[in-house]
């Protein structure tokens, strides 16, 4: 089967993140470096593990550290699949990522992933390449879903979510709820400090939540979302911004303005809104629909933390958290029409993000 030519729209974009994600870069470099081929051949056992142990695991033994990166590596499969099986369900088939064998040993598996890759080499054989490549998308999953479950951004947000919705609520100060009959199931809306009303189909003025966790907002990262995240933005777990997310629904365009100006004069003491973006202007990226208007930016909330150290005063995280601002009409819109619904965002975000784990060279023909 040929894989469709709407997966590969964006295959000039896999060069940037193969060079920000090496272990999934088709050309295999980590397989190839003379440190690898070397180890290998002197039957070095801790190599890569005491790399993986001083990262990801440190203090652990090598079977622990052969266990849990198992375990990340399960974790991250688990979520390539299911954004195969949601997205492209017809190539789910050709293209399910696969487990490594158990019990999993990492020198063994890396040995194994550098025969394949020589052997692929010399023999010109796509099937032997993609075996290696493989492997070294696992090591990659393996890495980054330990990322993930240890950063502090989303630590962070678990912890602090309810001090960052309170201060917000506070600087808006909703009050005087009423009902209305809008478009898109809005049913209530709200009075604010700045004097402008804001609604909701929701019994909250400001739908808020923390952002790639589990629908119970336990902590179970979504690593679907997460994963996608990092490779459309080619930013590491720890740089990513918007792990909380705060909604406003505002009457139009004016209104919407007015809301942006109240909260630049009141938060922003310097500067223009980190990570600004208005769809309206074409301006987030392919994966957005041109008809989805929305604004959205990134706001600093300040929360006090405790130190372990004893130190004088008050200290403060500052916590960032997405806010998106869209008028009655752009809410209506994402409820009426099925190409910038949720789930049509996703699959763009997706197949913005295929090429780079899927390179047409290994997979486009299967």
């Amino acid at each position: 089967m040929q894989l469709a030519e709407e997966l590969y729209v964006h295959e000039a974009d896999a060069q940037s993140i193969w060079h920000k994600f090496p272990f999934i870069d088709p050309t295999m470099p980590f397989l190839g470096k003379n440190t690898t081929r070397l180890a290998v051949l002197a039957r070095e056992r801790n190599y890569p593990l005491n790399a993986f142990r001083f990262t990801l695991f440190p203090g652990r033994s090598d079977e622990e550290v052969n266990t849990l990166f198992c375990q990340a590596v399960q974790r991250g499969t688990a979520a390539v699949n299911a954004l195969l099986q949601e997205h492209v369900p017809a190539y789910f088939e050709d293209l399910e990522v696969h487990l490594p064998p158990e019990p999993f040993d990492l020198f063994s598996f890396v040995t194994d992933a550098q025969f394949n890759f020589e052997r692929g080499r010399k023999e010109f054989r796509n099937r032997v390449k993609r075996e290696a490549y493989e492997a070294c998308r696992l090591l990659e999953l393996g890495y980054r879903t330990t990322t993930i479950d240890e950063c502090p951004l989303v630590l962070n947000a678990v912890q602090y979510a309810p001090l960052v919705r309170k201060s917000l609520e506070d600087l808006l100060g909703f009050t005087n709820r009423t009902s209305c009959n809008e478009k898109g199931g809005i049913s209530s809306c709200w009075d604010t400090i700045p004097d402008i009303k804001v609604y909701s189909s929701k019994d909250i003025p400001m739908p808020f939540r923390v952002k790639y966790l589990g629908p119970d907002q336990s902590y179970a990262p979504n690593y679907k979302s997460i994963l996608m995240k990092i490779y459309k933005e080619r930013e590491q777990a720890e740089e990513i911004k918007d792990y909380l997310g705060a909604e406003l629904i505002v009457g139009n365009d004016a209104e919407r303005d007015a809301l942006i100006t109240f909260l630049r004069k009141e938060t922003r003491p310097v500067g223009t809104f980190e990570r600004y973006k208005d769809t309206r202007k074409n301006r987030t990226g392919s994966a957005s629909s041109a008809d989805y208007g929305v604004i959205k930016f990134i706001l600093r909330i300040p929360v006090p933390v405790q130190r372990a150290i004893a130190l004088p005063g008050i200290f403060y995280e500052r916590v960032p958290v997405e806010i998106q601002l869209l008028t009655l009409q752009d809410h209506h819109i994402r409820t009426e029409r099925p190409e910038v619904a949720h789930q049509a965002y996703k699959r763009r975000q997706f197949l913005e993000i295929f090429p780079a784990l899927f390179p047409r060279n290994l997979y486009g023909w299967i």
